[in-house]
């Protein structure tokens, strides 16, 4: 199945289910409870991210009618916890968390947790191995040995996009990148690098250089060097836009 597919695509899925903005809100809300989940549970933000991804492919060929979306959420931590082995956190522990966001739900049993688990990897296609950004962005900061607020400030944006639908529309990489640069453009810091210590870094950090820029030479923006496009800088603007302003 198809994980990351251009914006006009997303939105004719979603319109099956209604208006594409009320879509993209309420997701960002169930996006939400996750990350407040895994801050009470003090799970990484990796942890947090993978169980957003996954909510966020589970409800791309699924309307939020088709089931109880809370119960997704649950099952999506769940199955991240297990995927990246946090035995810290008990299965009743994750139920108490759960059910004291969701006030719509008293109680979860230990049945319908695992039965929306099955229903969760039914519906993801049991495709399991899913990068975060995180990954990229830890290469990023630590490759071109970015400071340590504009690091922070990079995490933090990561964290924001992984709430949004841009985690169905931009790679890993790529919403790591846009993170690192929307942080180094609020500290006034130029992502401007020699074309060959780019390369090397990239061999350093097994990154792949984009073909186009094979032959440059010179100084060069990471977002150029790295072929983004300026409708994936702004798409990722307007998802935080209105993450910030819903």
């Amino acid at each position: 199945m198809q994980w990351i597919i251009p914006k006009a695509q997303l939105d004719t899925l979603l319109r099956q289910y209604g208006s594409p903005q009320v879509e993209y809100k309420k997701r960002r809300e169930y996006c939400q409870k996750i990350r407040a989940i895994g801050k009470e549970l003090n799970l990484s933000s990796k942890i947090s991210a993978l169980s957003q991804i996954i909510f966020m492919r589970y409800f791309l060929y699924n309307s939020l009618n088709s089931c109880d979306p809370l119960y997704v959420i649950s099952a999506s931590i769940f199955l991240s916890m297990k995927l990246e082995d946090c035995r810290t956190k008990g299965i009743d522990e994750l139920k108490k968390c759960c059910c004291d966001q969701f006030k719509e739900i008293k109680r979860i049993e230990e049945n319908e947790l695992l039965l929306y688990e099955r229903k969760v990897l039914v519906g993801i296609n049991f495709e399991l191995n899913i990068e975060t950004p995180h990954l990229y962005l830890n290469k990023l900061t630590n490759g071109f040995s970015i400071e340590t607020n504009l690091k922070l400030d990079a995490w933090a944006f990561t964290n924001d996009l992984c709430c949004t639908h841009v985690v169905l529309t931009h790679t890993p990489f790529c919403i790591a990148l846009l993170s690192l640069c929307f942080s180094s453009k609020q500290h006034k810091f130029d992502l401007s690098y020699d074309c060959d210590m780019i390369r090397s870094q990239c061999q350093k950090l097994s990154l792949k250089c984009p073909e186009e820029t094979l032959s440059r030479t010179g100084k060069i923006h990471l977002l150029e060097f790295f072929a983004i496009k300026a409708e994936y800088v702004q798409e990722a603007m307007s998802a935080l836009t209105q993450f910030y302003n819903p």
